[in-house]
């Protein structure tokens, strides 16, 4: 039997804690405390609780997308000057002058307490079920929060949010290589350093040896993929690769076509519609290997038309709550380590 295998990539091929996850956390508090001058108390207010509780919710396959939607929550419980409405200019230096004249005239002090008891999983509670993502936060946020979060355009202009969190995640030298732009707020060594491999080459190279077809399908644009799979020698194995880009380019396709934005991304199933039709072949199943619930939702929207497709969760910090949430959101079966993981898939 030969099987076409798709793996995703952050928390299944490799242990993002000390890069993503670090960086989200990193790129929050950084504006918070550069860009708007709040006085944050020692250690994070960030906690991968909140991390986890918006994973689940759903529609956060983006980081960038994800790490805005902290900000809009945490600034929605400040209580915050109605103030100046801050205009979005195609110049960073004249959108970062604004930020920093409101920073001077609001004179933001300590953050209170109530940032730090927050109830983030009730406020997800409260958002109707129709809602999902980043749109979700924002209709339930107020005015004052949207005024302040500079997200979304361009990443050399409006989008200070993204830039920080690149200038974090791949460092000055990746930076520049992927944008050709000089980091202007993270100067430090890039967080995909960090990162570690979850699953030993053995076993892709046992599977691919029994014939099976193997593939990414990840929320990861290509220039922050490749160089993690060609530091560690992984890249060989894997004959269809769908990164983040292609969903990017079908949105802005379909945004030319109907004026209207349509998110694409998981549990949205076309980046498993195309990694299949990608792999051009008759296969005896599809195996979608993913950590997250949206990764499960996926598989499982994609059977309308692909029913062969198999949901498999892998959880290798082995944590009960979250194999829960897998099998609850459409996981066939959860490994939690490698050797178990290969057993299913061979």
């Amino acid at each position: 039997m030969k099987h076409l295998i798709l793996f995703d990539v952050d928390g299944v091929l490799f242990d993002v804690s000390g890069s993503y996850r670090s960086v989200i956390i990193r790129t929050v508090e950084y504006y918070l405390k550069r860009i708007l001058g709040f006085k944050l108390p020692r250690g994070h207010i960030v906690c991968g609780k909140d991390i986890d509780a918006l994973k689940y919710f759903g529609g956060f396959n983006d980081d960038w997308d994800l790490t805005a939607g902290l900000l809009y929550y945490y600034l929605d419980l400040l209580d915050l000057p109605s103030g100046v409405l801050l205009k979005r200019s195609n110049d960073l230096e004249v959108n970062l002058h604004q930020l920093s004249r409101w920073k001077k005239e609001f004179r933001a002090s300590a953050v209170p307490e109530r940032i730090q008891t927050r109830r983030l999983k009730k406020f997800l509670e409260n958002i109707p079920c129709r809602h999902r993502g980043l749109d979700a936060i924002i209709r339930s946020v107020g005015d004052k929060a949207k005024n302040l979060v500079f997200y979304g355009g361009k990443l050399e202009s409006t989008n200070i949010v993204r830039r920080i969190f690149q200038e974090a995640y791949l460092g000055r030298k990746c930076f520049r290589r992927a944008y050709g732009l000089t980091s202007k707020f993270i100067k430090s060594n890039g967080a995909y350093l960090k990162e570690k491999p979850l699953i030993p080459k053995t076993v892709f190279k046992k599977l691919t040896e029994q014939g099976h077809t193997l593939g990414l399908v990840t929320g990861r644009p290509r220039s922050e993929l490749m160089p993690t799979m060609d530091r560690f020698q992984m890249d060989m194995y894997f004959s269809v690769v769908v990164p983040v880009d292609v969903v990017w380019k079908e949105e802005k396709k379909k945004y030319q076509r109907t004026g209207r934005k349509i998110s694409l991304t998981k549990p949205n199933p076309f980046s498993l519609v195309y990694a299949i039709q990608a792999a051009k072949g008759r296969f005896d199943s599809v195996f979608y290997v993913g950590d997250q619930p949206d990764d499960m939702r996926a598989a499982r929207n994609v059977r309308k038309r692909y029913p062969k497709v198999k949901a498999i969760g892998y959880v290798p910090d082995k944590d009960r709550a979250r194999i829960q949430q897998l099998k609850k959101a459409g996981a066939c079966v959860v490994a939690n380590d490698a050797r178990s993981l290969f057993e299913i898939l061979s």
